[in-house]
């Protein structure tokens, strides 16, 4: 982020506090409760949404040599990311060719030079070239090893993250085509950062009873931080008070700390916004980047069914984060317990959906979920076919 927009922000947050106020939308929402519900709803935002555009799926540093992978399952699709051995990133689709077996399971690695079939044995390469067939003379005379290796995806590093695009699969690669699909404003942003200098720094999965939406709206507001997370009451965030702005589908938002107030009495020319808030890049449609004054959270929220979802969540931190993993380990510790408190609260609602309430009701101060919901209904107008 450059100076000129950390200004420019620190301006807005010193007003709002001064001020009582917070980012407003103009009018409250109501969203109908089938929406979270409906599998025919579930189903269409699958295709026309999140197999349409890149995620992240990891740091640079998790595939900083060669051999080095990951494995991850998007929108219902398992997936291999290795660095190869010229130092290219690949992504393949990780089911075997022969019936279909998931080839990799290790959630990551390193020093692949190979993946075996742990059905029959049929083996790969990390370009994804199908190497071997035992017996392959008796038993698959017919069989062109050229055209049966793996089914790949495209996957690009950029910005120190890597990215991949559903939308290749099962086809063939559209190189990096899918990275057109990214706000350069964005990217510009982020790169201001130097995640790519970072180092990762450990991540988990957790499976949630919920719908990937109620997940997506409840990182997005700041409106309950002292109702929901009783550590926070103390804590050093600055009660009720976000900054929100749109870029392109994707959002940030800024949730200033209590010690952003003395940048009153500062001169202008040091003044710098990551100390002082935690700045939150939500990618549309469901990754989180919880920019931290040391560490960055990426937090992800997939569907897995109507009423189910995963949250992926991985952290990266700098080398003077690095340098105080005590207080690193803290930060992430108080991260991940907001997190399960979340998650409660998102079960809790899903379970409260077939009550009899017709609505759930968004307030002005929610402003991110309307943008969020916004732009998802552009998403499916687009995928609308045209009147006949």
């Amino acid at each position: 982020m450059d100076l000129a927009t950390q200004h420019r922000l620190i301006d807005r947050l010193l007003t709002h506090l001064d001020e009582r106020t917070t980012d407003t939308s103009h009018a409250e929402r109501r969203v109908p409760v089938t929406d979270y519900l409906d599998p025919a709803v579930h189903a269409a935002e699958v295709e026309t949404v999140h197999r349409r555009r890149p995620l992240v799926v990891g740091h640079a540093g998790q595939l900083a040599e060669p051999g080095d992978f990951l494995t991850d399952t998007v929108a219902g699709t398992p997936i291999l990311v290795v660095r190869d051995a010229e130092g290219g990133v690949r992504c393949h689709v990780n089911v075997c060719r022969h019936r279909g077996m998931r080839l990799v399971e290790e959630a990551r690695g390193s020093g692949m030079t190979e993946m075996i079939c742990g059905y029959h044995a049929w083996t790969y390469d990390p370009s994804g070239a199908l190497r071997h067939i035992p017996d392959q003379r008796r038993c698959f005379p017919g069989v062109d090893k050229a055209r049966h290796g793996l089914l790949p995806m495209s996957a690009w590093v950029d910005q120190g993250l890597v990215w991949l695009d559903p939308a290749t699969a099962p086809s063939a690669p559209r190189s990096t085509a899918g990275a057109d699909e990214l706000d350069p404003a964005l990217l510009a942003e982020l790169a201001g950062y130097g995640f790519e200098e970072d180092a990762y720094y450990g991540g988990e999965v957790r499976q949630g009873r919920f719908n990937w939406k109620l997940g997506v709206e409840a990182f997005l507001e700041v409106y309950h931080f002292q109702t929901l997370h009783p550590a926070m009451k103390n804590y050093v965030f600055a009660p009720e008070v976000a900054l929100i702005d749109s870029i392109g589908d994707d959002i940030r938002l800024v949730a200033p700390k209590k010690e952003v107030t003395v940048l009153a009495d500062t001169p202008r020319a040091e003044w710098r916004l990551r100390p002082r808030v935690t700045v939150v890049y939500f990618l549309f449609p469901g990754t989180f980047l919880f920019v931290e004054k040391r560490h960055t959270s990426v937090l992800q929220i997939r569907p897995t069914g109507p009423e189910t979802s995963t949250v992926s969540i991985f952290h990266f931190a700098r080398q003077d984060g690095l340098r105080r993993k005590s207080a690193l380990d803290r930060n992430i510790a108080a991260f991940l317990q907001a997190v399960t408190e979340d998650i409660a609260a998102c079960e809790s609602i899903q379970s409260g959906l077939r009550s009899g309430q017709e609505h759930l009701l968004f307030g002005r101060n929610e402003i991110a979920l309307h943008a969020f919901r916004d732009a998802l209904a552009r998403r499916a107008a687009a995928a609308a076919p045209a009147d006949r």
